[in-house]
């Protein structure tokens, strides 16, 4: 009895130094929930902006710059978007290993839609612009090149392959689109979604070998996970397929793109970009040549002044959010977030057609 009293505390010791504490630091909640479930049963990520605000005017609190400064892992999407963290990185995260997800060739990587609003508003055969924007969605994206990377093992995935654009790290505070070259909200794909799961996990394991195992099991039940959540947002999407919409704000191309919906028109670049008496009055026009369409608005826009300027042209008004800012952070906030917007698609695009 005295051996085992003696024994007992030298196996705790022991199992407790195996759990090794693995610092990551991530920055906006949907990659955050990812980087969660990888981590389950390990430590617990931190996430930068764990608020309603947005990504683009974030101001670091001191205690965040010290959890860069301690960082095993750095994890954001991209300094285009962003552009806050890029400096206080460079300067601070001197042992850190980072992910600038969107520099990933393994993501699937949508160009940036360039003043969707003029082309769209111009074009009076409504049919055939859609057409047109369906051609360029097929030329763009689905000359794709799969490349095998077996760290990533995502063979369901279509990868599609760019050149490495190196310069392309911008100070941007703001969605700088005249410098862009990739839309940013490339976690609106679940197919990008689950590589990311898979890249995390394969960078987790190389960092942190003995839990190696643990981050493997979690990947596999992540992937899964986001597999049924693709189906129930295919169900959802399905009977409004090819339906049309007009965005606040263009975050939606990766939902456009994988699930065959097609916004005709977004008012501004950005949710802090104030609506000009020109883009009003393209908005205007455009839903006065489409009745009944559905406007979808977020969080973040001056949506008293949206409705008192454009309500009498909607019909249907609704609010997505493209980065689950109002919905708690956690495991779970992907997964409620993204079906969230997919019922909101479904009830609003019903009803406007």
């Amino acid at each position: 009895m005295k051996i085992f009293f003696l024994i007992l505390p030298l196996v705790f010791f022991i199992s407790g130094q195996a759990l090794s504490e693995v610092k990551v630091v991530t920055s906006i909640k949907p990659i955050h929930s990812l980087v969660a479930n990888i981590m389950k049963g390990s430590t617990y990520p931190k996430l930068i902006v764990d608020s309603s605000g947005t990504p683009h005017h974030y101001n670091l609190k001191p205690s965040q710059v010290k959890a860069i400064q301690n960082a095993d892992l750095i994890i954001w999407v991209s300094n285009t978007l962003e552009g806050f963290l890029k400096k206080p990185i460079e300067v601070n995260a001197k042992k850190a290993k980072k992910f600038e997800i969107l520099e990933s060739d393994k993501i699937k990587r949508l160009k940036i839609r360039e003043k969707i609003y003029i082309t769209r508003v111009e074009d009076t055969h409504h049919d055939e612009h859609h057409d047109e924007h369906k051609d360029e969605h097929k030329d763009e994206h689905h000359d794709e090149h799969h490349d095998e990377h077996k760290d990533a093992h995502h063979d369901e995935h279509h990868d599609e392959h760019h050149d490495e654009h190196k310069d392309a790290h911008h100070d941007e505070h703001h969605h700088d689109h005249s410098n862009m070259i990739y839309d940013p909200h490339i976690w609106l794909d679940t197919g990008n979604a689950k590589i990311i799961v898979k890249i995390i996990a394969e960078i987790l394991a190389n960092i942190d070998p003995e839990n190696e195992n643990l981050y493997r099991a979690n990947e596999l039940d992540t992937v899964e996970r986001i597999k049924n959540l693709e189906s129930e947002i295919q169900i959802l999407l399905e009977p409004v397929k090819d339906s049309k919409f007009i965005a606040t704000h263009d975050a939606y191309y990766y939902i456009e793109n994988q699930f065959n919906i097609d916004s005709l028109y977004h008012i501004v670049n950005a949710p802090e970009d104030l609506m000009s008496a020109s883009t009003i009055r393209n908005a205007i026009k455009l839903l006065e040549t489409n009745p009944g369409i559905c406007l979808f608005t977020e969080p973040g826009f001056d949506n008293a002044r949206m409705s008192s300027t454009l309500n009498k042209n909607i019909n249907e008004i609704a609010t997505l959010d493209p980065s689950g800012s109002l919905i708690a952070s956690g495991p779970d906030h992907y997964f409620e977030f993204m079906t969230g917007n997919a019922r909101t698609l479904n009830e609003c695009l019903k009803n406007s057609k």
